[in-house]
C-alpha cells in the first residue's frame, strides 16, 4: 500500500448507519473498510460535540461517551490516529458539509431513518482522481469531513448502569459512539445485515453491524477491529500465495488437487521491521519464523489461511499483526461418485446422485449417459433427473462427475420393466475401469485443470 499526501477532497460512504435491533447473524470476510482514510497531514482529527442534554443519561454524558469512543480505539496500539476535542457547541447542530467533524444528538436534521441508532455521515467524493492509495485492488479516498448523528428515538444507558445490572432494555451510548467513530476512522462492518456470520472474531467485533440492548461489551474494540485500523494507520503485513485463480483480486482463492503444495510470501512496506512470522494453514498444520513459507495439503477441504507477523518499530515497540483469508484454499480430490435408481411408476425412474459433495467447489460438471446395449440413447446434464425409458429391456446408466482434480464415473446395469405401482431401487455398481472413463472428457468437454 502506498500512501500519498496530495491535498484533495475525497471520501466515501455517505452514511454508515447502525440499526436498532440485533437481528440474524452474518458471515463475511474478516475486517472490512469503508475505503476512506485520514491522511497524516489532516491529523489530528478535530471534533466538537453538541451540548444537547439527553434525558436518559446524566447531564454531560454525551461528551463523556464521545471521548470514551475515541479512547476505545487506542487499544490498536500501533495505529497512530491522534484526535483533538475542540469543545462543545451551544446548539444541536445538524449534519453539514462544512469541513468540521461534529457529534450531534436528537437527530436535529432528521437525517436518520426509523430503526437506526446512529450514523456516521462522511463527505462523499467530489470528483475523479482523488484516490489516497490502493490496497488489495481497492481504492481508498481522503476524508476531510465526517459527522456522527445519534437518533432521537432511543433510550440510552451508561456502561456503569449496564454493568451493574441497572439496564432495562436501553442501549449503551458509549458502545454506539465507539462503533460510529470506527466508521469515521475508515472501518466498515465486520459482518453485514443478512449475511451468515459464524466466525466469533467477527461476531464479537465492535464493528459488527448491530448492537443489542444492554450490551456494553463492544465499547472495547476486538482483534478484528484492531487489525482493520492497523492496516490503515500502522505497520501491517499481508501475503500472496501460489495457485490463485485470479491473482490481485482480493476475493481470489487458491485451488489445487490433493496432494498439492501451497507456497506463500509475506507482502509489506515494513519488511525491515519484521522479526518473525507464524503461518496457520487451516488443516492443523503450522509453520514458524518463515516470511516465505509452504505447506502441502493432503486432504480435500476448504481452508482458512492465517498468518501472524511480528516486528519492531520506534513508535510502538514490539508489534504483532495477524491477517487471515476466509476459505482461501480449496483442496480437491477426484470425485467419489455414487448413485441409485429408484422406480417411480411404469418405466419412469428417479436417478439419485449420492456423490460426495462435502467439499464446496470441487465439482463443476455432472452428466448422465443412458445406454441400451452399446448404443447411447440419451445424455442428461442435471444433478438428480427423473427419466422415463422408451421401452422395456436392459439398460446401463453411467454417471460422470468432473471437477478441478479430474473426472470419475460409475455405472449401473439393470432390466427395465413396465411396473405400475411396484417401487424398487437399483444400487450403483463399482467404478468404471480405464476403458469406461471415455464417457467424459469427450462428452462433457471437461478440461483437466493443472495445479
Amino acid at each position: 500500500m502506498t500512501r500519498t499526501h496530495a491535498r484533495s477532497i475525497a471520501a466515501l460512504l455517505a452514511g454508515a448507519a447502525l440499526p436498532l435491533a440485533l437481528l440474524a447473524p452474518t458471515d463475511a470476510l474478516a475486517w472490512r473498510h469503508t475505503r476512506q482514510v485520514w491522511l497524516p497531514e489532516d491529523l489530528p482529527i478535530e471534533y466538537t460535540v453538541s451540548d444537547y442534554v439527553e434525558d436518559s443519561v446524566p447531564e454531560g454524558f454525551t461528551v463523556e461517551a464521545t471521548q470514551a469512543g475515541y479512547a476505545g480505539w487506542l487499544a490498536a496500539e500501533c495505529a497512530d490516529v491522534p484526535t483533538s476535542f475542540l469543545g462543545t457547541t451551544p446548539d444541536n447542530t445538524p449534519y453539514l458539509y462544512n469541513f468540521e467533524n461534529h457529534h450531534s444528538f436528537d437527530d436535529p436534521g432528521d437525517d436518520l431513518a426509523p430503526g437506526v441508532l446512529a450514523a456516521c455521515l462522511t463527505l462523499p467524493p467530489v470528483g475523479a482522481g482523488q484516490v489516497a492509495f490502493v490496497f488489495e485492488g481497492q481504492s481508498y479516498y481522503r476524508t476531510l469531513d465526517s459527522d456522527i448523528v445519534f437518533n432521537n428515538d432511543v433510550d440510552w444507558a451508561t456502561d456503569v448502569e449496564i454493568n451493574e445490572g441497572g439496564c432495562a432494555g436501553e442501549t449503551s451510548m458509549i458502545a454506539v459512539s465507539t462503533h460510529e467513530i470506527g466508521h469515521q476512522l475508515g472501518v466498515g462492518h465486520s459482518c453485514e445485515d443478512g449475511e451468515f456470520c459464524s466466525d466469533p472474531d467477527l461476531l464479537e467485533a465492535t464493528m459488527y453491524w448491530s448492537i443489542g440492548p444492554c450490551n456494553a461489551t463492544t465499547s472495547s474494540i476486538a482483534p478484528d477491529d484492531i487489525e482493520a485500523l492497523t492496516i490503515l494507520y500502522g505497520p501491517y503485513a499481508t501475503f500472496d500465495c501460489s495457485h490463485e485463480l485470479d491473482p490481485g483480486n482480493p476475493d481470489t482463492i487458491a485451488v489445487g488437487n490433493v496432494p498439492f503444495e501451497l507456497r506463500c510470501a509475506m507482502r509489506t512496506e515494513y519488511g525491515e521491521e519484521i522479526t518473525g512470522a507464524t503461518w496457520y494453514w487451516g488443516d492443523g498444520g503450522t509453520s514458524t519464523d518463515e516470511p516465505l513459507a509452504s505447506h502441502t495439503y493432503e486432504e480435500a477441504g476448504n481452508f482458512t489461511v492465517r498468518a501472524c507477523f511480528e516486528g519492531m518499530n520506534d513508535t510502538c515497540g514490539d508489534w504483532t499483526f495477524c491477517t487471515r483469508r476466509e476459505g482461501y484454499v480449496r483442496s480437491c480430490d477426484v470425485p467419489d461418485v455414487s448413485f441409485t435408481a429408484t422406480h417411480v411408476d411404469g418405466r419412469t425412474y428417479q436417478l439419485l446422485n449420492q456423490t460426495d459433495i462435502s467439499v464446496y467447489g470441487c465439482i463443476f460438471a455432472v452428466q448422465w449417459d443412458i445406454f441400451r446395449g452399446s448404443t447411447l440413447e440419451t445424455t442428461i446434464q442435471a444433478w438428480e433427473p427423473e427419466y422415463t425409458f422408451d421401452e422395456e429391456g436392459d439398460y446401463t446408466i453411467v454417471l460422470n462427475v468432473g471437477g478441478p482434480a479430474g473426472t470419475a464415473a460409475q455405472e449401473l446395469t439393470f432390466e427395465v420393466k413396465n411396473r405400475r405401482g411396484e417401487g424398487y431401487t437399483c444400487n450403483t455398481a463399482g467404478p468404471l475401469g480405464i476403458g469406461g472413463v471415455w464417457v467424459l472428457l469427450a462428452l462433457l468437454g471437461i478440461r483437466r485443470r493443472r495445479s
